[in-house]
């Protein structure tokens, strides 16, 4: 098993203490979010994510919604003709 050993609840909460100051890094944010999904409110981990980040985050977040997709749905014959 890929030569980790997980001793115990304890070990992975003293590695996202760690791991949480480099909040720059997605995937530590996504451990955190899936941690915070297990635990009760109170010993949520709040992962360490610089200014810049944060705004480039908050963009990505903004202009998800912004265009929504649209499909067109057409049955029929066509016939398709290559030169």
């Amino acid at each position: 098993m890929n030569g980790f050993r997980i001793k115990s609840h304890q070990d992975v909460i003293d590695d996202l203490h760690y791991l949480k100051q480099y909040g720059d890094i997605p995937s530590v944010r996504r451990a955190c979010n899936l941690m915070n999904s297990t635990l009760v409110p109170e010993n949520h981990f709040i992962p360490v994510i610089s200014p810049h980040i944060k705004e480039k985050l908050k963009e990505k977040q903004e202009h998800k919604w912004e265009v929504i997709p649209t499909y067109n749905c057409t049955k029929g014959s066509f016939t398709l003709q290559f030169e």
